[in-house]
Formats: C-alpha cells, structure tokens, sequence
C-alpha cells in the first residue's frame, strides 16, 4: 500500500525542484529582483513577491508610503484616556505581509550579524518582540 503513495511523493519532490529552479532563475534574471535579494532573508520567492505586489513604484510619492499600503504600520487604539499602539493592521497585500514578516523573522533568528540585524534585535528590545498574529 506504501508503494504508490511513495511514488507519488518522489514525483512531487522532482516537480518541486523543477518549480524552485524556475522560481530562483526569474528571480536572478529580473535586476530589481536581484537588488532585494542582497538583503538579509530576502530570497527569490520575497523578492518577486515584491516585485509582483509593488508593480510600479511610480504609484509611490515616496517609499515610506510603501509600508503603509501593505499595512505594516503600528495600529493605533485610542479611547478617552489612553492610547495603544500596537500591532500590524489586516489592511494591504496579505501575501506580500507575509512574506516579508517570513524575511524578517529568518533575518532575525537564522541569519548572521550585520547592522540589519543589530538594528531590528534593538528595536525588538525596546519595543517587545510579540507575534502579531496573537493579538
């Protein structure tokens, strides 16, 4: 009974392969492409990711403006007396937030030490580092 289910597996992994080599040679070939992947867990499938959300980056006025069309900006919660902020906002690109939250995590648990890094392990110090799915 094993067997075929076997079979299949081996033929899925061979397919696979064939899907990651063509994935990683758009990625190699596409110049902007090849500028994100210098950063820190940014790979062939974030970067074209990217590429593919941002589309034309005409449409920015800035590139801070990025940030917030994705919806990686601090949510705020005000009532009355208090103010909260905190969390990512569910508005934007879901994919392209998830694939850049996967960047960064890697950058920050699996990559080597650069400034990056030391920038972001900082930051986490200073402002907690919570999951934002938890919330």
């Amino acid at each position: 009974m094993a067997l075929p289910i076997l079979a299949a597996r081996a033929e899925l992994r061979k397919q696979l392969s064939v899907f990651e080599r063509l994935v990683r040679s758009m990625a190699m070939k596409d110049p902007v492409c090849c500028k994100l992947m210098t950063m820190p867990g940014v790979g062939p499938v974030v970067a074209l990711t990217y590429k593919a959300a941002i589309d034309d980056p005409t449409r920015f006025r800035r590139s801070k403006d990025i940030g917030p069309w994705v919806g990686l900006t601090p949510r705020r919660e005000e009532s009355g007396e208090r103010s909260v902020i905190g969390g990512i906002s569910k508005t934007g690109d879901v994919g392209l937030r998830c694939a850049l939250f996967q960047a960064a995590n890697i950058m920050l648990n699996r990559g080597r030490a650069n400034w990056l890094k030391t920038w972001a392990l900082q930051l986490a110090e200073k402002c907690g580092n919570r999951n934002p799915n938890s919330g």
